[in-house]
């Protein structure tokens, strides 16, 4: 029954996207396909006719176990919102890797994560999980008047990312939408040059979680630095007319509209943190799977557990602190400004 509800709202969501396919889908494709296991890795650049070719063939894995499959997705370099997918091609993306129906909705609108549990009807064991989260990655710059007008107070972009693990073999597919092209690159390094680390990204379940998540929060403390110096200079710079005033209250005013945005961007974050950290603690009480013993299993998640989602949290539920800060002294500013001008005002009234 949940798997039929799931079907029915992806069907609503998947059908809203298409309705307003000119605000988020391309006319074209153009993505990276990423498969790596321990015997080597290949990158593919598709367009719209090779990436709808390997879709409908739904190409397999290298042979070992386990294996990771990561598809990026880009966002037009105009208007972050459109991805550069083609219809046909996102409706094939959706059915041939059965995506929960919370995947569409977060292209159009921002919800909280999500998990889906699938049990094997002989068995009852847990055979698939899939899970989706967001963050949203901002920038004070803007090249462009974006179409959407949420982005002309600050610039912003949302990353999505969409895993499904096979719970029997190890293997696992990842779609992510709108990844930094840095972030990309060095996770992909990662992943490719062999040694210990890789094995244990390849064999762990949530380490590429864990990279993800850890550059979200350094962009997140990078962009929060972004406020530091304005502020200290807007406390510093009194200024002596009325004019000055007027122009310093509006900047105040403008800083605290975009923290109280940024405000939120910490809490969605935290949400997909916590999700992070209930996967990771499934994942751990599973039993391996195939090419992994129990030992080896126990293992990597003694070395990496859940607890590395926790520090993050922690991180960036700081970076919130600090941000309600910097929105408090916007408006303690702001209230400055505005008894200095009546000061003004009243001794020109009684001149």
């Amino acid at each position: 029954m949940a798997d039929d509800l799931d079907g029915l709202f992806l069907q609503a969501h998947r059908d809203t996207i298409l309705r307003r396919e000119h605000q988020y889908l391309s006319k074209h494709t153009n993505v990276e396909v990423f498969e790596t296991g321990l015997n080597g890795s290949r990158r593919q650049l598709m367009n719209d006719e090779t990436f709808v070719s390997y879709l409908k063939g739904k190409q397999k894995l290298l042979p070992e176990e386990p294996q990771y499959r990561i598809i990026f997705i880009p966002d037009e370099i105009k208007d972050t919102d459109k991805l550069q997918l083609s219809k046909n091609a996102f409706q094939l993306l959706l059915t041939q890797f059965d995506i929960c129906s919370r995947f569409a909705i977060l292209i159009h609108m921002q919800r909280q994560p999500c998990r889906r549990l699938e049990y094997d009807a002989q068995t009852k064991a847990l055979a698939r999980v899939q899970y989706v989260y967001s963050a949203i990655l901002r920038s004070l710059g803007c090249a462009e008047a974006p179409k959407d007008p949420t982005k002309r107070l600050i610039d912003w972009r949302r990353l999505i990312v969409w895993t499904s693990r096979d719970m029997c073999t190890g293997q696992t597919t990842m779609v992510v939408l709108r990844c930094p092209n840095e972030t990309q690159e060095r996770l992909i390094n990662v992943m490719s040059t062999g040694g210990d680390y890789q094995r244990q990204m390849l064999r762990h379940p949530m380490l590429v979680h864990a990279f993800f998540a850890e550059d979200v929060y350094t962009s997140s403390m990078d962009f929060s630095r972004e406020f530091a110096a304005p502020m200290y200079g807007l406390e510093l710079d009194i200024g002596r007319s009325a004019a000055e005033y007027t122009q310093r209250a509006r900047r105040f005013m403008l800083m605290a509209r975009q923290m109280g945005n940024v405000m939120i961007d910490y809490d969605i974050y935290l949400a997909s943190l916590k999700l992070l950290q209930e996967i990771s603690l499934l994942m751990r009480e599973s039993r391996p799977p195939i090419g992994i013993d129990h030992a080896e299993w126990h293992q990597l998640h003694q070395d990496f557990d859940g607890k590395m989602f926790e520090h993050v949290y922690a991180d960036i539920d700081l970076l919130k602190r600090y941000g309600q800060l910097y929105e408090q002294r916007t408006i303690i500013g702001n209230s400055e400004v505005r008894t200095r001008q009546l000061f003004i005002t009243g001794e020109l009234q009684l001149t």
